[in-house]
């Protein structure tokens, strides 16, 4: 077992050493990294095993060493390795030995600087420039946006690598078609991820000012880069006023005091954020609009003076990602849509090679081609088909908008008018005002309710045809309820008349002629005369003098309705007399107290 043990070691070892090997040799060593990398040795060997020379080592022991020199081969790698080694034996060399190892190992390795050409300088320059700009990356990633930038950078990256099984066109065409929606769809995520861990937001609230009718409020607001130290960047304190109507401000205040009593005397309380209302500010993440929450004031939001903030913009060409396909693009978080996402858009797109070739051409051309798609697919229904569509999209918003919406009123008044109704002609006689169209089809609908079965007995095409008439070219409500009236007033009594012309011409002739010559042929009609078979004296004596005189001519027609009457007429003629006139012995006679009246008349007159 032990020996399967050991074996196994050696494999994993001359495996680990094959592949460093392998990978060193990429480049070519100078004689100054050759000597570095034997110096490496000599100190191990030293150090681990009282000896100089690797030559003195076993086979286990000199893989062993490989392992553990193998990628050593400058000053920095060579004292990281020599310090690890003196490490290891502190408790078994003293500090004296400490320090003669320290020393022979410095001064072997100035010894082997002499070996250096232009060749070792120029890569200590680029080492150098590494060094410099890592130490710069960990600097940058103390702040928000670099933070922010090394996690999208190494998401980015991971996306990016070639996959095990990808071919090079396949890795190629993925990088070209998807590697802006990809970059935009990181930097989206990693800045909602990161400001949804944010804490530090809290304020106070000051005075109010009844004139103005808001409270000053002071706001601390901390970076999770700063920890909530008010020494360290990215600590912001900002003062601001939030409105507050003044009938509520003496409600807002109680609040605010009784969660000041709560919270032990503290006058500092949380508040919320707007996760879409954020800025850079020295590179720092800030909230530019915040929510007061604390107790029943909820729904009072403020603006935050955030001055020289700016939108929390990501530039591809500061980071080191692996697609040449970023060349120039940023991502705008502030202004970035999430309605122009692939999930929420793809129903206007025949496929996503279609959509992403409108994606890479910019957020300006996707949105004109998203805001295209979807006003047809809110409108196809009023186009015959998508080019007609076009015709109309592709002049101006105004043309357009005029006639989607003519298209939609038309379409909107075939359900409410009869199917011979010309609708073109009605939206016509409006000149496409639609708020006039609405309110006279609401007074159609209303009309068409009252009237319909009454007046025009269900035939809906002659009540739009007289609403049209009278109300649309006629100038409204009062001549088109006149016409009602009219035809109400005929359908009750075109009996009396001898026709509709001569109804209408009476009708004409003013409210009380009308109603004066409606009573007297009401007078005749209760007596069962045929008004029209009256003779000519007769007939023109209740039509003249009913209009132009009303009690004269009620007089005239109540003698037309005695003489008619032979048990009247001679009542009349016996017993007339007792009575003052003409029309209050009628009236008496026709009503049930003529006997009484006639007694006391009687009476009276002896």
């Amino acid at each position: 077992m032990k020996k399967f043990i050991v074996a196994s070691v050696l494999i994993c070892l001359t495996l680990i050493l094959f592949s460093v090997n392998t990978f060193a040799q990429e480049e070519k060593k100078t004689a100054y990294q050759e000597r570095v990398h034997e110096l490496a040795q000599k100190y191990y060997c030293i150090i681990n095993h009282n000896t100089e020379s690797p030559d003195n080592l076993n086979f286990t022991d000199r893989c062993i060493m490989d392992v553990f020199t193998c990628q050593v081969y400058d000053e920095e790698s060579y004292k990281n390795l020599m310090a690890l080694l003196i490490l290891a034996k502190t408790n078994e060399i003293s500090t004296g030995q400490m320090e003669n190892f320290k020393n022979r190992m410095t001064n072997d390795l100035k010894t082997a600087e002499k070996l250096k050409t232009s060749i070792d300088f120029e890569r200590d320059k680029e080492a150098e420039l590494r060094k410099k700009e890592k130490e710069q990356k960990e600097k940058d990633t103390q702040t928000d946006r670099g933070y922010i930038y090394a996690m999208v950078e190494n998401v980015f990256n991971n996306w990016s690598n070639k996959g095990e099984f990808e071919t090079r066109d396949a890795y190629e065409k993925r990088l070209v078609i998807k590697s802006i929606y990809i970059f935009d769809s990181i930097c989206k995520s990693q800045v909602k991820k990161y400001i949804s861990s944010f804490k530090g937001k809290e304020y106070k609230i000051g005075t109010y000012d009844t004139e103005l009718q808001q409270f000053p409020f002071e706001l601390e607001q901390w970076s999770i880069r700063s920890n909530q130290d008010k020494n360290k960047v990215g600590y912001l304190k900002r003062n601001g006023m939030v409105s507050v109507p003044l009938e509520k401000a003496k409600v807002f205040r109680e609040d605010y005091m009784r969660g000041k009593s709560i919270s032990g005397g503290s006058d500092w309380f949380y508040c919320q954020y707007y996760s879409d209302a954020i800025a850079f500010l020295d590179d720092y993440i800030y909230f530019k609009k915040i929510r007061f929450v604390e107790h029943i004031y909820d729904g009072y939001d403020a603006d935050v003076p955030l001055n020289n903030s700016q939108d929390v913009i990501l530039f591809a060409d500061d980071m080191k990602l692996n697609s040449t396909y970023l060349k120039g693009h940023s991502f705008n978080y502030n202004t970035y849509d999430s309605n122009c996402e692939w999930d929420n858009c793809k129903k206007y797109f025949n496929n996503f090679s279609e959509y992403i070739s409108y994606y890479n051409k910019g957020t300006q051309v996707l949105n004109s081609e998203i805001n295209k798609r979807r006003q047809y697919a809110q409108s196809k229904g009023y186009f015959k088909d998508y080019n007609e569509f076009l015709s109309f999209y592709d002049k101006d918003e105004k043309t357009f908008n005029s006639e989607l919406n003519y298209r939609k009123k038309v379409q909107e008044l075939k359900q409410v008018f009869p199917a011979s109704a010309n609708i073109q002609e009605y939206i016509s006689l409006y000149n496409k005002d639609y708020k006039k169209i609405d309110a006279s089809v609401d007074y159609y609908k209303e009309v068409k309710d009252k009237h319909l079965v009454k007046i025009f007995d269900n035939k809906e095409n002659e009540l739009y045809s007289t609403f049209l008439k009278y109300y649309v070219k006629g100038g409204g409500k009062a001549p088109f309820d006149t016409e009602v009236a009219r035809i109400s007033w005929y359908k009750a009594y075109k009996n009396l008349y001898s026709s509709e012309n001569e109804f209408n011409e009476i009708f004409k002739s003013g409210k009380t002629c009308f109603h004066n010559d409606l009573d007297a042929r009401k007078y005749v009609s209760k007596y069962y005369y045929n008004i029209r078979s009256l003779n000519e004296k007769d007939y023109k004596t209740l039509v003249t003098n009913t209009i132009y005189n009303y009690d004269k001519g009620i007089v005239y027609t109540m003698n037309i309705v005695i003489n008619g009457d032979k048990a009247m007429k001679k009542e009349f003629e016996i017993n007339g007399s007792y009575f003052n006139n003409t029309k209050e012995f009628f009236n008496s006679y026709i009503s049930d107290r003529y006997k009484a009246d006639l007694k006391a008349k009687k009476k009276a007159a002896k």
